[in-house]
């Protein structure tokens, strides 16, 4: 019977971890990194404080091309291949991982489902809350655990 949540409790805590890095990922980024992972993304990658040179050293060595640093804002943008996002983001300095996109004013009375350079719109991206992907796959290690009984 330990076995069984010692087993179950070592399957969730990669889960957990990246349900957390998730949750620092731009959902539109998300879909893209899902889509075509080798393709290269412009990113804004958002710090907690002042982005050192040692962390602009990491997300170059993490696949970033670092293109600008920003004096007003604790953030850096740059590009990135898609499949190297979660791996940015799964810094503990790194707050956010942002789609880089170019955004406007909207005018009086002017729709809010035009699609974007990228593809999205407000309409197709939507967030899954972290706690639905995590209960579907504690159900099945449960199931798992009770047909191996």
């Amino acid at each position: 019977m330990k076995v069984e949540y010692v087993s179950l409790f070592i399957l969730l805590i990669p889960l957990t971890v990246l349900a957390a890095q998730s949750d620092k990922i731009d959902p539109a980024l998300l879909g893209l990194i899902r889509e075509n992972p080798s393709s290269e993304v412009r990113i804004i990658v958002e710090l907690f404080e002042r982005p050192t040179n040692e962390q602009i050293e990491v997300l170059k060595g993490d696949g970033m091309n670092v293109t600008h640093v920003y004096k007003i804002i604790n953030a850096v943008a740059g590009t990135a291949p898609a499949g190297k996002i979660e791996r940015i983001a799964g810094h503990p300095w790194v707050k956010k991982v942002w789609l880089d996109r170019t955004v406007r004013a909207l005018e009086e009375n002017e729709p809010t489902n035009e699609t974007s350079e990228n593809g999205t719109s407000r309409e197709m991206v939507s967030e899954v809350p972290v706690f639905i992907p995590l209960l579907i796959v504690l159900l099945v290690a449960v199931a798992i655990l009770k047909i191996f009984r």
